[in-house]
């Protein structure tokens, strides 16, 4: 194999999608579901993270601290831009950070916790979650090229 193409961590979120349309045909629904969850999380996580090095300088050290640290940059960030953006965009912005921060918890469950209560609700607003959360991304991009 020649050169080294970069990850694309929207195929996360298509795995987790995938996992789930053939869920119920297995004997191991809820690891199926369980990943789904995981894998939807740290779609977005990474594509969050990729966004705040490429576009805000956000300096990953490649540990579990990264999470808290990513989520308290993006705070930060919104609290600094807050003045220069509409209500409508702050607003949106707080809910994605509200939404990674679900999404995580979640992840968390799931991985470490021998029960996981209301799961299919979680899978569901994972999936809602993570897409809300791709669109906020996309739209931050897209608004970054033009500022």
């Amino acid at each position: 194999m020649t050169g080294k193409s970069s990850f694309d961590w929207r195929d996360f979120l298509k795995l987790a999608e995938e996992l789930i349309d053939d869920c119920d045909k297995s004997r191991l629904d809820e690891a199926i579901k369980r990943t789904a969850i995981s894998r939807a999380y740290y779609g977005v996580f990474n594509l969050t993270k990729q966004l705040a090095i490429n576009y805000l300088y956000f300096h990953a050290e490649k540990s579990a601290e990264d999470h808290k640290r990513l989520r308290d940059f993006f705070y930060n960030y919104a609290n600094a831009i807050k003045e220069n953006i509409s209500d409508s965009d702050y607003k949106q912005l707080v809910v994605f950070l509200n939404y990674l921060e679900d999404l995580r918890r979640w992840r968390n469950e799931c991985d470490y916790d021998e029960t996981v209560k209301n799961l299919d609700a979680k899978l569901q607003n994972a999936l809602k979650k993570s897409h809300f959360i791709l669109n906020v991304l996309d739209k931050f991009k897209e608004f970054s090229k033009h500022s």
